[in-house]
């Protein structure tokens, strides 16, 4: 997973949340899922946070340390997250990620390995 957070987007968040222009702040994009909903519907939310709990992403621009929590890991994994301000709204784009897997020639042998070894053998660069 990859976060990364326009200077047009930390700006609308900052302005939205009312953070003061002189001070450093920690926002966390919390996913909002209605009760009883599928994924189709989750909302994410910019939330003022006086400190990052578990961090699994993050990003810092303009004095804004962004962060994406453990607890929602299960919507941003192995996606990687651009937030935007984009005419007059907060913009989430998401380029997901595919795992390709390499082709296995006569003289090498296959490994065996899960779906989390996989995604962590491939994709390593873009942890931060």
């Amino acid at each position: 997973m990859k976060l990364e957070v326009t200077a047009a987007g930390a700006s609308a968040i900052k302005e939205g949340l009312n953070i003061n222009k002189a001070s450093s702040a920690i926002v966390r994009l919390r996913v909002v899922r209605p009760h009883n909903s599928g994924v189709d519907h989750v909302k994410i939310v910019p939330v003022l946070v006086k400190q990052a709990e578990q961090p699994i992403a993050s990003a810092k621009v303009a004095g804004i340390d962004f962060y994406v929590d453990f607890e929602d890991e299960w919507y941003f994994s192995g996606k990687q997250v651009l937030v935007d301000f984009q005419d007059g709204q907060l913009v989430y784009k998401f380029n997901w990620l595919t795992i390709a897997s390499a082709p296995v020639s006569e003289d090498q042998s296959p490994h065996v390995s899960d779906a989390t070894t996989s995604a962590s053998q491939h994709f390593e660069e873009l942890w931060d």
